[in-house]
């Protein structure tokens, strides 16, 4: 067996939250050098995203009709069958012949019962959770983590620029996304790979934490580009804290126009006075 069958094997493992967190750490480095389970895990990614859009079954509203039909029916199919049955002497042959019909009776009126408070108690009951739904997304989600953090460590841009797409598709990205993004943002060599982390960071607009090291990088940022897309990150994020690095932006002198103006532009947005 191969190292890529061994840890293709650990992947549904990893999936349902298994392994421990050095088999993770493997899996995750055995990922980063390895296109083909790399692949492979996007592969799976898109095919489960498609299947996290499938919408949930719900029960038919005619449920509640068929069911009065059904017992309606067997209402009237076991009045018609005591109309038909002769009378029979208590002596019959019969097994049950020599149970009286008010017993009949009384036991069909009971089966009747049992059925309707089944019925009912069926209805009212409140639709359980479709546990293996939940148990899907949450793989799907750890897949993409997986996938994210694989990427973002690669020497080729265009993973590196995949693995911040993955990561911008997470619904409860962890704290090990959120520093992998920080880093991608302030410290990858190429600037497209930062633009996008810096799009994916948006989400985490509320943290001082996260807006602190994005001011700080505010003035070492070589690319314009970048540069505007973190004055806007912050301006969204009402980030009145990050004012001073801004207002420094602004009055640069080595700073490109078109940044200088869009500093002006943030600290008018935020209310400070230039």
């Amino acid at each position: 067996m191969t190292d890529c069958d061994r840890y293709r094997q650990q992947i549904p493992e990893c999936l349902a939250g298994w392994l421990d967190k050095a088999a993770r750490e493997l899996l995750v480095e055995h990922l980063e050098g390895c296109s083909g389970c790399r692949a492979e895990l996007a592969a799976m990614g898109r095919v489960w995203r498609g299947m996290e859009a499938l919408a949930v079954e719900e029960p038919s509203p005619e449920m509640g009709a068929r069911f009065r039909e059904t017992l309606n029916a067997f209402a009237a199919g076991l009045a018609q069958a005591q109309r038909e049955t002769p009378k029979r002497s208590r002596k019959s042959w019969m097994p049950w012949g020599w149970m009286p019909r008010p017993v009949w009776q009384m036991a069909g009126a009971a089966g009747l019962l049992a059925i309707g408070l089944a019925g009912g108690r069926f209805l009212a009951m409140p639709k359980p959770p479709d546990n293996s739904v939940a148990q899907l997304q949450g793989q799907v989600e750890n897949l993409r983590q997986l996938v994210s953090l694989a990427m973002l460590n690669q020497s080729s841009p265009g993973s590196r620029l995949e693995g911040v797409v993955y990561a911008q598709q997470l619904a409860r990205p962890d704290n090990e996304v959120e520093q992998a993004l920080l880093q991608a943002a302030r410290r990858d060599p190429n600037v497209n790979v930062r633009l996008a982390a810096v799009d994916g960071l948006d989400r985490y607009g509320s943290d001082p934490s996260v807006r602190r090291t994005l001011a700080d990088g505010l003035l070492r940022e070589e690319s314009p580009l970048v540069q505007v897309a973190l004055i806007e990150l912050l301006v969204n994020a009402h980030a009145r804290d990050c004012a001073v690095e801004m207002k420094q932006l602004a009055d640069s002198a080595d700073a490109e126009p078109i940044v200088r103006q869009r500093a002006e532009w943030g600290l008018k947005q935020l209310g400070v006075s230039q």
